[in-house]
């Protein structure tokens, strides 16, 4: 063990050292770059200056004013716990307040020991014009971004916002996925999946009654859609089932096989994304003349339970009856329970099945799942671009 230099000598301990808590490393990188980050944003915001938004007020004393507007009458002591202020800067904050007019005070109508504070008529004047002003300044700074980049940018919120709150408080914030509470993850985040994907029909989308769809657009496949699509299938089967990079290498073999000979007038592709994210994909693919083939299942972990699998699984359905196909084709393995539910639901036979070993695992049951479809009628044709839409 090395002793500390100057005078102090080996194995001695003064009290600046006892029970001193180790500071992270300047060169921990994620350290440096939420500092960063908050060096960065704080100067966007104009955060640094006497008066946030060109106001006499602080950062602060804004955000106390925002908490009585939004949330209506509140004791001092909820403030404190809530916004972690100091108890006496905080009284004499509300003190300049109610000698401004910004605030006023009156004992509480259920607990009369309670004293409330509220905002005045002019505090939700003032209040309101540091809204006004701060729509003008966020919105000035995000007016260049498109659509995609936006809900890349509400994403990365979304995810600084759900790693960050402790574990055990509950965030103000839900994720946007499916309108629901999961959490939402970029393309480099997600790599802790928890149910199955799928490959060449098969996904692991946990299905319940009465789901009313993923509320994701289906479009068609873009340049980097499919590399994606097979990098999430090697991340989630990687994860879920300890399946090796044979099985990737399967799903790159048939990647590729739709990059180069991908027709348009026969196939289908529908990659499912909300708010410029990508939440699964599925593809529809010639087999005979008479039959296509459903490839390349998946539904990401967070969008699991909205209906997503079913949106993906019917949209391959009315693509082939569109396409003029009398059945459609799937292989799918007897471990994705979820999968095969909402082939069954959807009419698919089971067909055929064979055992192997193969992807590192031992004693897998392929399975071969087969739909026969009815000529197209007038009333699925006109149906067929709503249901892909929802």
């Amino acid at each position: 063990m090395m002793s500390v230099s100057g005078t102090q000598g080996r194995g001695r301990s003064t009290a600046a050292t006892r029970g001193r808590v180790r500071q992270p490393s300047a060169a921990d990188s994620t350290t440096a770059a939420v500092r960063r980050f908050n060096r960065f944003y704080t100067r966007r915001l104009g955060l640094l200056g006497a008066g946030l938004l060109n106001s006499r007020f602080s950062l602060t004393q804004a955000r106390v004013l925002y908490e009585l507007a939004h949330r209506g009458p509140l004791v001092a002591g909820d403030l404190v716990r809530e916004l972690g202020l100091d108890a006496g800067y905080l009284s004499r904050l509300l003190k300049a307040f109610e000698r401004d007019g910004l605030i006023e005070r009156s004992p509480s109508a259920v607990d009369g020991r309670r004293v409330d504070v509220r905002l005045s008529a002019v505090g939700h004047e003032a209040q309101a014009a540091l809204d006004r002003a701060s729509n003008v300044q966020v919105s000035a700074m995000i007016e260049s971004l498109g659509s995609s980049q936006r809900g890349q940018l509400r994403h990365a919120f979304a995810c600084i916002e759900k790693l960050l709150t402790p574990v055990g408080v509950a965030n103000a914030s839900p994720a946007w996925v499916g309108g629901s509470k999961a959490g939402a993850w970029t393309r480099s985040e997600m790599e802790t999946p928890s149910a199955s994907a799928g490959v060449a029909g098969s996904t692991g989308v946990k299905e319940s009654p009465g789901d009313a769809g993923s509320a994701a657009v289906l479009r068609a496949h873009r340049p980097g859609d499919i590399g994606w699509v097979v990098h999430r299938h090697g991340v989630l089967y990687a994860a879920e089932y300890g399946w090796n990079e044979r099985f990737e290498a399967l799903v790159a073999e048939i990647g590729a096989g739709l990059l180069r000979s991908f027709e348009p007038k026969r196939e289908a592709s529908f990659i499912a994304e909300r708010d410029g994210r990508i939440l699964g994909a599925a593809f529809l693919v010639k087999d005979s003349d008479d039959t296509a083939k459903i490839r390349l299942v998946y539904v990401e972990p967070e969008a699991r339970g909205l209906g997503l699998g079913r949106q993906l699984t019917e949209a391959c359905i009315d693509g082939a009856r569109q396409r003029g196909y009398r059945r459609i084709s799937l292989w799918t393995n007897s471990v994705l329970t979820a999968a095969r539910h909402i082939y069954a639901s959807a009419g698919f036979q089971r067909v055929a099945e064979e055992r192997y070993d193969d992807f590192g695992a031992t004693d897998l049951i392929g399975e071969h799942w087969s739909l026969e479809l009815a000529p197209p009628t007038e009333s699925t044709a006109a149906a067929a671009p709503t249901r892909r839409k929802r």
